[in-house]
């Protein structure tokens, strides 16, 4: 009786991972469609131009980044985000042709 129930089991597992490859399929289909009609443009970044200076105008008068965090309503990661992302938008970066 066992033999019958892994077999079963082993069954059900297959047909299950497979219709989740079916449903992935559909889904980046739809994506590609999507991208194409340009209307899937995915998340928006919680990170603008706006909060990277705040968050930079916090750093440099000494808070921490949980104050910051707290302040600015986003979370510690999001602000370690903005540590790493903030030379994108070329702020407070200067030119070598500047020096």
């Amino acid at each position: 009786m066992q033999n019958y129930s892994q077999l079963i089991s082993t069954a059900l597992a297959a047909i299950a991972e497979f219709e989740t490859a079916r449903r992935r399929e559909r889904q980046r289909q739809g994506i590609a469609a999507a991208k194409k009609k340009k209307k899937y443009t995915g998340r928006k970044s919680v990170i603008t131009k706006d909060l990277i200076q705040s968050v930079e105008k916090y750093k440099n008068l000494g808070v921490s980044v949980t104050e910051i965090a707290r302040i600015t309503g986003k979370s510690r990661s999001t602000i370690y985000k903005v540590y790493s992302v903030k030379d994108v938008f070329n702020i407070n970066k200067v030119d070598e042709k500047d020096k």
